[in-house]
């Protein structure tokens, strides 16, 4: 049976989050939204595993079928979905990966328009599209290539009933994590495969994603704390803001919690900002001339926060009868 980890689930760690691919992808209605959050009835699924290649943080899981373990193994020229169970359970990333560790590699959809369980062949076709956009960004040749002709004799799969008595089967026990941070492994996948290549990498093609600051930035902290991946990170002495590329994930938590709109997503990814974390923004100490307290100072800020509102909205407590 489906298997969800919902402190993994985006949606489920961040109040604010929207993502609902796994809502949008699945054609029995397994999914749903309650109370803002992510909720299933795993008894409505057909193992189909569409949503594991739809869930940005691979909350979800399904016993036996890992689309990480086949990507990271030795990739076939053709992949068949009467063999391989439904292709939309690959996202972008491992499409990707795929394509760059054998330049043959092909979905075979022909089987999609006769599939009796589901319509899967646009969501599998708009990866490859995606797939494809960042394989020709990165400035190689290879292409994620699609095979569309009906065998003769091809005969009607029954698949899924195999696939449903072998999960019922082979049905593997997993502990409830408690851990709050995650990394999906099909972006390291991902990662590492673009690290073994020789180029001059300046854009992450719409897989690969950085993170920008501008000097609105308040050092509050709150982008840092609720990065799902550890993305990003501080300096010891707090004044200075790192992110890690390889470990973006481009989830829109840290761009919707900042209050003064300060950071936002970029594609303009270095090959060595997969190696080491990038500097984004760095600050400065300086003295509160006002209360002769330390406070970071951001851009040419000659007073702290607070004594800065203090002067602008409470001074005229200060003004005298005979002034007003």
């Amino acid at each position: 049976m489906i298997q969800y980890k919902s402190d993994s689930c985006i949606r489920n760690s961040y109040f604010h989050n929207h993502c609902s691919d796994c809502v949008d992808v699945c054609t029995e209605n397994v999914f749903s939204i309650f109370q803002n959050k992510i909720v299933l009835d795993s008894e409505k699924c057909t193992l189909c595993s569409a949503c594991l290649g739809s869930c940005p943080s691979e909350a979800l899981s399904i016993p036996n079928i890992d689309p990480n373990v086949e990507i990271a193994g030795k990739i076939s020229d053709v992949f068949e979905c009467d063999t391989k169970t439904c292709l939309a359970r690959f996202d972008s990333h491992h499409l990707a990966v795929a394509s760059l560790k054998n330049e043959k590699f092909t979905l075979d959809l022909s089987k999609c328009e006769s599939c009796q369980i589901g319509e899967y062949e646009n969501t599998i076709q708009e990866k490859v599209v995606k797939a494809n956009t960042f394989l020709e960004k990165l400035g190689v040749e290879n292409r994620v290539g699609i095979k569309k002709e009906i065998e003769e004799k091809s005969k009607k799969r029954e698949l899924f009933k195999n696939i449903l008595k072998k999960g019922e089967d082979q049905i593997i026990p997993q502990k409830d994590s408690f851990t709050k941070k995650f990394y999906p492994l099909k972006q390291k996948l991902l990662v590492d495969e673009v690290k073994k290549l020789d180029i001059d990498l300046k854009n992450g093609g719409g897989l690969i994603w950085t993170q920008e600051i501008s000097s609105n930035c308040t050092n509050c902290g709150d982008c840092i704390q609720f990065c799902p991946t550890e993305a990003l990170l501080r300096s010891s002495d707090k004044l200075q803001i790192f992110i890690r590329a390889n470990l973006c994930i481009s989830c829109g938590v840290c761009n919707h919690i900042c209050k003064v709109d300060a950071i936002q997503k970029s594609d303009e990814v270095g090959i060595l900002d997969l190696m080491k974390p990038k500097e984004l923004i760095k600050f400065e100490m300086a003295i509160c001339p006002e209360c002769k307290t330390p406070f970071i100072k951001r851009g040419d800020e000659q007073i702290c926060d607070r004594c800065h509102d203090f002067v602008h909205n409470h001074s005229n407590i200060f003004t005298l009868a005979r002034d007003m």
